[in-house]
């Protein structure tokens, strides 16, 4: 007699627990339908190929910036050896009249 008692409520708690698992189990299955129509409704509004593109457009742009300014500092550096040159240039020849004149006397 016992053993039938355990038996019907382990019966009565197994269905019990697949009852609740059901339960929870349509509860996330509607969750994740929920959030499938909410993606579905956003891709709606924003494309991915419009973010991708938009993303895209903003990487060539900072990239073209990169470049314009890689090539703005080359020709800066540029600049700067041949001004630094032509002083080094003007130094020798003050250096060598200088030292012409010091001859000279």
């Amino acid at each position: 007699m016992q053993r039938a008692t355990v038996c019907s409520t382990l019966v009565a708690e197994l269905y019990a627990s697949e009852s609740t698992y059901e339960s929870e189990r349509n509860q996330i299955n509607s969750a994740i339908s929920e959030l499938k129509l909410e993606l579905s409704q956003v891709e709606l509004q924003f494309p991915k190929e419009e973010l991708s593109n938009s993303l895209q457009e903003d990487i060539s742009r900072k990239e073209t910036h990169f470049a314009q300014t890689q090539g703005r500092c080359a020709q800066e550096k540029s600049t700067m050896q041949h001004d630094i040159l032509l002083a080094l240039d003007d130094m020798m020849s003050h250096k060598q009249k200088v030292l012409c004149s010091l001859d000279a006397k």
